[in-house]
């Protein structure tokens, strides 16, 4: 668990417990990913933003009815949650994250160029 004012001592028995100092979420980000030393370029995209259960890659023709007509016109590569069952596919916010991610983790030479 990642926490900014949960204690130890006041929860001894939490287990997994994470503090970070800063209060400015970029900074959190690379508080995280120093203290676990992540590769920021691999492992992106394999689990599910709403439950954390991995997600995988699934055909096209098994999404229909569950997108968007437009996006199935324009999108060939489907992934779905093997937890919540939740669709997701690589649309243009992706590059954006991924930019941005970047860009948060190379401020301090962080590993992400």
């Amino acid at each position: 668990m990642l926490t900014r004012g949960f204690t130890e001592k006041r929860f001894p028995g939490l287990r997994n417990l994470v503090r970070v100092g800063s209060e400015y979420a970029p900074e959190q980000l690379r508080e995280v990913v120093e203290r676990y030393r992540l590769d920021a370029r691999t492992g992106l995209w394999t689990r599910c933003t709403l439950c954390n259960a991995a997600i995988h890659r699934i055909d096209k023709t098994s999404v229909e009815g569950s997108v968007p007509s437009k996006v199935l016109q324009i999108y060939d590569e489907f992934f779905r949650c093997a937890g919540c069952r939740h669709v997701y596919w690589r649309g243009s916010h992706v590059e954006r994250i991924i930019r941005n991610l970047h860009a948060v983790l190379a401020e301090r030479g962080t590993g992400a160029s």
